[in-house]
């Protein structure tokens, strides 16, 4: 049974606390095809490189038994970010970048196509591939 998506309202991302952002993550990311998912996840993953964090170094300490962001479930990616909104200030810009460039919030076809040509360009960048055991980008 095919599931309709909706738009899943994150543009109030500063007004939401840490919960709110966790459920609406979750939920927009079970309503995303599989190949959005993971650009979703690709792109958080360099908005955080940018950003001079790493997803990979917080994964175990917070008891996510993924072993690199790719395996991630919707569920562990909104307690990533619910984490990271309570308690890592310098990633809250790379949460909202991420956010304002999904296509489950954006509206239209041409940005739709343009976050996925931007997801895409970055995941064939060769000099930045994560490294599964140290959860750092090399």
């Amino acid at each position: 049974m095919a599931q309709k998506k909706k738009q899943v309202e994150i543009a109030s991302f500063p007004r939401l606390d840490a919960d709110q952002l966790k459920d609406s993550v979750r939920e927009m990311l079970v309503l995303m095809e599989p190949v959005e998912r993971k650009l979703f996840i690709k792109t958080l993953q360099y908005e955080m490189f940018r950003s001079g964090l790493s997803i990979g170094s917080y994964l175990i300490p917070l008891g996510i038994p993924a072993r690199c962001a790719e395996d991630l479930t919707p569920g562990e990616v909104g307690h990533l970010m619910r984490f990271f909104k309570m308690n890592v200030p310098a990633a809250v810009p790379a949460l909202a970048r991420v956010l304002d460039q999904c296509p489950v919030v954006a509206t239209g076809f041409e940005q739709m196509t343009a976050w996925l040509l931007k997801a895409m360009s970055q995941e064939t960048r060769p000099e930045m591939t994560l490294d599964a055991e140290a959860g750092e980008y090399r």
